[in-house]
């Protein structure tokens, strides 16, 4: 049975991969998930979020047992190389399946959280699976700030215990999270009335990857790589673009700038570019910069225009301290995820996190105050608390006895730095208790994202096995 179940999955997946389904764009996947629901006559609620509840009554024998959430959120985080065109508000995506991994051409896969999607439609659609009644909720807009978490009414749910399907690696259960915030500063724009000639700069090909698992990783962040390679006295800044989310490692950055001698200028950031690339082959082997003269109009005031790259270039950034309790567990990090010039404004996003709310809360501060010393203002949003760890939880009993039964030996049981909605759920349902799993996969917000087909193989064999033991 569980070939022919995960058959279903991979089927699912790839329809759901088809549909476009990037953060603040999930009303096609939504209802995607409501006309699932209809086929299979299936009861559902749907709110205004977007977020979706599919029911499902118990099977012979679980009739008296205790409802059980599986959860999961259904937008990506999109990112693609420099030449995919691929327009994610509209495009599906272009799948490379191979026998061992799923990826996409040129943009990021979205297995966080396509994957908890299909498992979850394929448990429902599934007449074989034992299993309690179920509460499967998909929420919207997780990764800009879990907006359909914060919205959805719990009222429509009755379960105490919730499956989390929002993790990426296989044979670990995440018990607790990190709380997190982001932070929208301004530089006001200055410019100058006149014409020059211009260098546009691009740095392309970093690894960037997912700020909350792999903000440890020492991998460089484009928009402030590239700021340090133009700061001098002599450039001056036209307009900087770069990130593609405040959650994702920046992977590129262009620049237009003009300066007395350009072609001076190039070399010399050509000869910086060139330490840079032999320092960073470890974490960013794949960087490239490349060079194209233009015309530019309006280059921002000069004064301005340091003011913006010195700020960008001390900006604090990656791992800011780490677990004193808990073993190679980041406890609070910053992520410089989106840079972009509009015609009035410099606008750059971070993405903050931490396991401690004061620790959040001081930096929080100091980003301010970063930010008020080179004349920008900050906004704070989003703001989400960190999952706490429960003892004596059933899920955690359950779902380990059942990995060791499978796999012969124990499941990793740890937190993590990364942000989930367990926290926000834990927060609105009195005495929940919560884990989350989920299948290998690797490189998440990120073009190299690639989804293990036989880790989700051997997953969804676990949470349907565990499903069965809660009567």
């Amino acid at each position: 049975m569980a070939i022919i179940m995960i058959e279903k999955v991979f089927e699912i997946f790839k329809e759901i991969c088809s549909v476009p389904h990037g953060s603040g764009n999930t009303e096609l996947i939504s209802e995607y998930c409501v006309n699932f629901a209809k086929k299979h006559s299936l009861r559902y609620y749907k709110d205004e979020a977007g977020n979706v509840v599919i029911y499902k009554d118990p099977t012979e024998g679980f009739e008296t047992s205790p409802a059980v959430i599986l959860q999961g959120h259904l937008d990506m985080v999109c990112v693609k190389t420099g030449k995919s065109t691929i327009d994610f508000e509209k495009d599906g995506l272009k799948l490379i399946e191979t026998d061992d991994f799923i990826s996409a051409e040129g943009t990021s896969l979205g297995a966080d959280d396509a994957i908890a999607i299909a498992f979850c439609l394929a448990v429902l659609e599934s007449d074989s699976i034992a299993h309690p009644p179920l509460e499967v909720v998909f929420t919207a807009d997780e990764e800009t700030g879990m907006y359909g978490a914060k919205a959805l009414d719990t009222s429509v749910l009755s379960g105490k215990m919730m499956i989390n399907i929002d993790s990426e690696e296989e044979g670990t259960l995440l018990v607790s999270c990190a709380g997190g915030v982001r932070a929208d500063a301004s530089f006001e724009i200055k410019t100058e009335n006149n014409f020059c000639d211009a260098l546009k700069i691009t740095l392309n090909g970093l690894t960037g990857g997912h700020s909350g698992t792999e903000i440890d990783k020492g991998r460089l962040n484009a928009v402030i790589a590239l700021a340090k390679l133009i700061k001098d006295d002599d450039v001056q800044l036209v307009s900087i673009d770069g990130g593609s989310a405040d959650n994702a490692i920046a992977s590129f950055c262009s620049a237009v700038i003009t300066s007395k001698n350009l072609e001076k200028t190039k070399n010399k950031i050509e000869s910086a570019f060139e330490k840079l690339r032999r320092s960073c082959g470890g974490t960013d082997k794949n960087i490239t910069i490349s060079f194209e003269k233009t015309k530019a109009q309006y280059p921002i005031n000069e004064t301005l225009s340091k003011s913006v790259i010195s700020c960008i270039c001390e900006v604090p950034d990656g791992v800011i301290s780490m677990s004193e309790n808990i073993k190679e567990l980041v406890q609070t990090s910053l992520n410089l995820g989106i840079i972009a010039t509009g015609e009035n404004k410099i606008k750059i996003t971070h993405a903050l996190r931490s396991s401690l709310s004061a620790e959040k809360e001081e930096l929080s501060k100091k980003l301010e105050a970063h930010y008020k010393k080179f004349g920008a203002k900050v906004n704070f949003h989003s703001d989400y608390p960190a999952w706490e760890f429960k003892e004596n939880s059933i899920l955690q009993r359950v779902i380990t006895q059942t990995y060791k039964e499978i796999y012969g030996k124990d499941m990793t049981v740890c937190a993590i730095h990364a942000g989930l909605e367990c926290g926000l759920f834990a927060g609105k349902i009195k005495d929940l208790d919560c884990v989350s799993l989920g299948p290998d996969i690797f490189d998440i917000h990120s073009t190299s994202e690639r989804l293990s087909k036989k880790s989700a193989e051997r997953v969804f064999d676990m949470l349907i096995k565990a499903l069965s033991k809660l009567n």
